[in-house]
């Protein structure tokens, strides 16, 4: 595919000189032109063939390398897709007994919840696209729009992207909104104002904690963070990164410095064993001393007369 669209580039790069020997009667064009008396009309036409073939070229360029590479993407997808699927769960075995034993199980359990947490994260996103883009129908069928359930899908493919998705949809929802009537415009503005504070203060960070096992508050935070950070591409994956990072500090650090427990109180059974943490069991006065005491005071006694 590669060389067929330099081909083609090239092509476009030398339609004018073509044309040039053309006109000249030199090269095959012009041999062609003299044969069938076509000359005198395309030295009348010579500019109009010439900015036709420039533009012509350079569209049938651009429009195939397009072509070429969105084939070229899907193909890739479907073939990694089908890699991962079949070559998946052996590959994922064989990494997992290099490490062997527990270190591996270790690992088995924070693949899977790591999985679980993408998942989540993706479900909880298609879920609150496809709330926008209902309330986006229903808002532009109200308001008389036309094409409304159209712009509605584009409104929540748009808004797949975080923070910043509501406003791109607002912009297309607004201007067909606008070119139907102002009043319109006025009213599909004002719900996206509305509609993209309730999304990013209310709807992510409740859905997305029930998608991903985070607190709300982690989640805002994190996306704000990461937004801020890393710009677009950090907010897209704040969630999914916090997710994990729950995931290894709960499989790391042990529970009792997660929670920072304290010791527990002695219990019945400790009290009754001993009169402290530092005497031993058997120690105490009431149970009469060791054993060690008590044979001790049996050798001092002296002996009974007979």
């Amino acid at each position: 595919m590669v060389p067929l669209l330099d081909e083609l580039a090239r092509f476009a790069d030398r339609a004018p000189d073509l044309l040039r020997e053309a006109r000249a009667g030199r090269g095959p064009v012009g041999e062609l032109l003299e044969r069938f008396h076509l000359r005198q009309y395309v030295e009348a036409h010579a500019d109009q063939f010439q900015r036709f073939g420039g533009q012509f070229g350079r569209s049938t360029v651009g429009l195939v390398r397009g072509t070429v590479q969105g084939v070229a993407g899907v193909l890739t997808v479907v073939v990694l897709a089908y890699l991962m699927v079949v070559q998946g769960p052996r590959i994922t075995a064989g990494t997992l007994a290099l490490a062997g034993g527990a270190r591996a199980e270790r690992l088995r359990r924070i693949g899977r919840a790591s999985a679980r947490t993408i998942t989540g994260y993706l479900s909880g996103n298609l879920l609150i696209s496809l709330i926008c883009g209902l309330a986006t129908f229903v808002v532009l069928a109200l308001t008389g729009v036309p094409f409304a359930a159209v712009i509605a899908l584009l409104v929540a493919i748009a808004d797949l992207i975080p923070l910043v998705g509501a406003t791109l949809g607002a912009i297309v929802a607004g201007g067909a909104g606008f070119l139907h009537s102002p009043t319109a415009g006025v009213v599909v503005l004002v719900f996206f104002v509305v509609y993209q504070q309730v999304e990013n203060h209310l709807l992510q960070p409740v859905i997305m904690s029930r998608a991903v096992q985070l607190n709300p508050l982690t989640v805002l935070v994190s996306v704000l963070l990461a937004a801020e950070l890393g710009g677009l591409l950090g907010a897209l994956l704040a969630i999914p990164a916090a997710g994990i990072a729950q995931i290894l500090v709960r499989e790391f650090v042990p529970a009792n410095r997660r929670a920072g427990s304290v010791p527990a109180a002695a219990g019945p059974a400790d009290r009754a064993g001993g009169g402290g943490p530092d005497q031993p069991a058997g120690d105490h006065p009431r149970d009469g001393g060791t054993a060690d005491s008590r044979h001790s005071g049996d050798r001092d006694r002296p002996p009974a007369a007979d």
